[in-house]
């Protein structure tokens, strides 16, 4: 689900006045903006505990964010990607994860699709809990 030119707007306005247009963007079926800055993961899946991971996004799109992490996320699972916004609350996204691949320098490499704004997870907390995580996934994946 692409987000909307207010909602991209929005991130940016959080994020900082970094960003910088990515080249190759004839492949791409959205524009995309390079951005360095530390943004907040926590992967969704069934084996055990989620851990809130920092991680670095290096660019996103309308449709979807690159990021760096010491954690492997497998494609195909989901994630929630935790933003700050310039009101000082976080904003929570659900990803689902197009591809991870191992970097040289050992850490990961990871694509990631906007599923949609998570309902109700824009809070004051610097990123959601476990439990918070999975309603989350479950009111948008259910």
């Amino acid at each position: 689900m692409p987000l909307t030119s207010e909602q991209i707007s929005e991130i940016l306005s959080g994020i900082g006045p970094t960003a910088t247009t990515a080249s190759g963007e004839r492949r791409r079926r959205a524009y995309r903006v390079k951005h360095r800055d530390q943004v907040t993961i926590i992967p969704c899946h069934d084996s055990g505990p989620r851990k809130n991971e920092t991680a670095t996004m290096t660019d996103f799109s309308s449709r979807g964010v690159a990021i760096h992490c010491a954690m492997r996320v497998p494609a195909g699972s989901h994630l929630i990607l935790v933003l700050p916004r310039q009101t000082g609350k976080s904003l929570q996204l659900l990803c689902a994860v197009a591809h991870c691949r191992k970097r040289a320098d050992g850490n990961y490499s990871i694509g990631a699709e906007f599923v949609g704004v998570a309902p109700g997870a824009i809070s004051d907390a610097p990123a959601a809990s476990a439990g918070e995580a999975d309603r989350i996934a479950n009111s948008i994946l259910n």
